[in-house]
């Protein structure tokens, strides 16, 4: 069986919990985390934990509206030369 090491960080308290099941079992700390991640993946699935799609509770904006917004492009040249030439500039010495 091929293996992959995977970084994982692990609050205290969990650290914690995982120590003293390690101490209860026999087991070593990463059986425990192999074991439990086997047995959690299903059930995490089924309670339907895992979602893709919207990360946002914001509704998109209809095509008309964002065709209405993007139909014209800004014309932001002359207010970036203003905030340029307002720059300090200084001279390597």
């Amino acid at each position: 069986m091929k293996a992959t090491a995977y970084p994982l960080t692990l609050d205290r308290e969990l650290t914690a919990i995982i120590k003293q099941t390690a101490a209860k079992t026999g087991l070593s700390m990463a059986d425990i985390m192999r074991r439990s991640i086997k047995l959690g993946l299903p059930q995490l699935t089924d309670v339907g934990a895992v979602k893709a799609g919207r990360v946002t509770a914001v509704d998109p904006l209809p095509s008309e509206e964002w065709r209405r917004c993007y139909a014209e492009p800004d014309d932001d040249g002359e207010l970036i030369r203003a905030r340029m030439a307002a720059q300090v500039r200084r001279v390597a010495e």
